[in-house]
């Protein structure tokens, strides 16, 4: 009984992730507040990069900051946990069908969107280049836009390419 329910929890989860742009109000919704939060983001690392406005800020673009790791954190959890649900990988082992989430692109760029910045937090060392990848987060826009995708897909066709 408790399974079923954790599994029908995982069904409403996966289609408020990954179906939800294409009819049910709560995803659209979820979508809209993801896009405008990594609108956000991208403003302000840009008006942050600006010494004055940057220390006059400080405080507003940290909150900023938190708030968009720990919701990001949180997508990337649960688009993973409801990864079993993604209709080619339904016929998978749970944990196979969450690695090919995990190592798909979108699945990459979301965890290389957060991963880097908990290491800064968790770890007592310099991790200022963290701040670098605060632009991966522009790349989540991909899982919204179709022109954003067909760019993500020429650039992880050519990885090798590109980083030779």
């Amino acid at each position: 009984m408790a399974h079923d329910r954790i599994k029908e929890l995982r069904w409403r989860v996966h289609l408020v992730l990954e179906v939800g742009q294409v009819g049910e109000h709560l995803g659209r919704a979820i979508d809209r507040l993801l896009v405008a939060l990594i609108v956000i983001n991208l403003a302000a690392v840009a008006l942050e990069s600006v010494p004055s406005i940057g220390a006059r800020y400080a405080f507003t673009f940290d909150a900023i900051e938190y708030f968009s790791l720990i919701v990001f954190t949180l997508e990337y959890g649960l688009r993973l946990w409801s990864a079993v649900e993604h209709g080619p990988h339904r016929h998978l082992p749970s944990a196979h069908a969450r690695l090919k989430y995990a190592l798909s692109p979108a699945g990459i760029v979301d965890l290389v969107a957060v991963l880097p910045f908990w290491f800064a937090i968790l770890l007592p060392a310099d991790f200022r280049f963290v701040l670098v990848f605060r632009m991966v987060r522009f790349f989540k826009i991909a899982r919204y836009s179709p022109a954003m995708r067909s760019l993500l897909d020429v650039l992880y066709r050519e990885r090798r390419a590109l980083f030779g």
